[in-house]
């Protein structure tokens, strides 16, 4: 499963909102049991300037588990 959660981060790098949609809920799905795939997020947001809103919002929810 570990090579599963490291792969998640791997999709936020794919241009497109429903790529990276669906690495974030999974990223907030796993990090329950793997605390440190959250830090992903960060390093998401912080090179990828040009995002909407709304997904700079579901990225920080999924950072905290809040995506269902």
């Amino acid at each position: 499963m570990q090579k599963f959660c490291a792969f998640l981060p791997r999709l936020l790098s794919i241009p497109h909102n429903a790529c990276r949609e669906s690495a974030l809920h999974g990223i907030s799905e796993w990090q329950h049991y793997y605390p440190a795939i959250a830090g992903a997020i960060d390093d998401f947001l912080a090179r990828t300037p040009d995002l909407s809103p709304d997904l700079i919002a579901y990225a920080y929810n999924a950072k905290v588990g809040g995506v269902q």
